[in-house]
Order: C-alpha cells, then structure tokens, then sequence
C-alpha cells in the first residue's frame, strides 16, 4: 500500500458507486466496489445506473393569459438523452389568479398530457406544483402548455420549473 494512501472496500446497493468514486476521487481514496448485477428500486422496477436529480427551468419571466386575449402559452424545453423516462417528475410553477377571477379554469400539460387543472373566482397568488407520471417526458424537445379554458379574470404564471432524474 502506498504511503498517504488509505483503501477502501465499500458494498453499496442502488448503483450509488460511480457517485462515491466521483467524490472520494478527489479526496485521493481509492474505491474498490462490489455491484449487484441488477439492483431494485423500491417501486419494483430494475436499474443499472444510478440517478441524481436535476431540474430543467421552462420560464422565468410572466406571461398573463385571460378570455377575450392570449388563452393559452406554449413553454418549450429540452432534455438531455440521459433523462430518466421511467421516473416520475415534478413541475412547480408561480401563479396569479387576479381581475378578479369569476371561475376562472384554467389547466396545464405536458407533450398534450395534461398535468392538472384549478378554477379561481377569489384573488390567488403561490406555486403550483405537481406531479409528472412516468412515460410523458421525452428525451430531447417537450412543450409545457398552459391554457385558460373559461371564466373571466387573468391568470399570470412565471417561474416554471421541472424537476426530474438524470441516468449518471
């Protein structure tokens, strides 16, 4: 063994390993692991490699839609082939209900797959957010849609951001 260099022989499950060489690397640890050939997930599925999260943000400016004008707003995004489609993810957005709103419906989707849907008559100001099932993400270009189906007032969103899992 070398001197000022300290061995370590970790058994990790969940595919874990290639992130604890990435950060025992720099440490200067040598990392000698054992890997299950197929690991599984708590939901039943199998993966071989491990995931981390990472977010992709859609818009950062406002866009205001109502009836009689703009009814509805294209939000489109890129993911990188290594996404992992088989993972749920999460889509938070602010948003703001004001005119104020008579039953104002309003919805949201992704790749045509709606994601959800509120209806406001009082002034309302938060974040949305909700989750993404398994299978509407592709990798490569998606559109988020919102659109304002009926009612009267106008919806402001902003800050759109997804959450999801990426293959290391």
């Amino acid at each position: 063994m070398d001197r000022g260099v300290v061995r370590v022989r970790v058994q990790l499950e969940g595919g874990s390993e290639l992130l604890m060489k990435r950060f025992l690397a720099g440490k200067h640890v040598l990392l000698d692991t054992e890997v299950q050939p197929q690991l599984q997930c708590s939901e039943g599925r199998y993966n071989k490699m491990p995931a981390v999260a990472d977010y992709s943000i859609l818009a950062d400016g406002q866009v205001s839609l109502k009836i009689g004008g703009d009814i509805d707003h294209d939000f489109p995004f890129t993911l990188p082939n290594t996404t992992s489609l088989t993972s749920r993810a999460i889509l938070s957005m602010q948003m703001e209900a004001e005119g104020p709103p008579n039953n104002l419906k309003w919805s949201f989707s992704i790749n045509g797959t709606k994601i959800g849907g509120f209806t406001h008559s009082k002034d309302r100001f938060g974040v949305i957010q909700e989750i993404v099932a398994a299978g509407i993400l592709a990798a490569g270009a998606n559109t988020a849609r919102v659109v304002v189906e009926s009612g009267s007032g106008t919806l402001k969103v902003s800050d759109m951001v997804l959450q999801y899992q990426n293959n290391v």
